[in-house]
């Protein structure tokens, strides 16, 4: 079977309600932007310039604490970006539609950056980043199954290039 034959599972009705409106939305926001990338290009040359460097100043830190001390480094900055974001109004702390997946992100984005850094501790760099930077797969495979996405040959076969250059990197010991 084709990658891009592949069929998403479907959402349960209550999930197939939020994900009308969750449609709805997307497509009120998609329609407000100039372009497709417009939105997203800067950030996201952001996010892999900054998440290339956390490597490496990782490594650095853990050459002298421990991973438990970066963790609460890493907790201070968070804590003074939420200060920052809720008494400029940026941002509110609430309960109601979306919390539940919201705990579930920071839950998984701690415990993700908990296993970066023992991995860190004990490889190196340039091989725990590329290695741990396969990620992609696992969102390409979850959205696929929760989020109805579909599978298309392309990013089928950019997955298939992440797997091989994951396995290459690994072999390089």
């Amino acid at each position: 079977m084709c990658m891009s034959e592949l069929t998403p599972l479907r959402a349960s009705p209550s999930v197939a309600r939020r994900g009308d409106a969750l449609s709805t939305r997307a497509a009120s926001e998609k329609r407000s932007r100039p372009s497709a990338m417009s939105g997203w290009i800067v950030p996201s040359l952001a996010y892999m310039a900054l998440l290339g460097s956390l490597g490496v100043t990782t490594k650095l830190a853990l050459d002298h604490v421990s991973w438990q001390d970066v963790i609460l480094w890493t907790m201070v900055a968070y804590v003074v970006i939420g200060i920052v974001m809720l008494s400029t109004g940026q941002a509110s702390l609430g309960f109601g539609p979306g919390t539940g997946a919201a705990i579930a992100s920071a839950v998984l984005a701690s415990t993700a950056l908990i296993a970066f850094y023992i991995a860190l501790g004990r490889g190196d760099a340039s091989q725990v980043v590329p290695f741990t930077s396969a990620y992609p797969v696992v969102t390409l495979v979850l959205s696929a199954l929760v989020l109805a996405e579909k599978i298309t040959l392309l990013r089928g076969l950019g997955a298939l290039v992440v797997v091989v250059g994951v396995v290459m990197i690994s072999l390089d010991s």
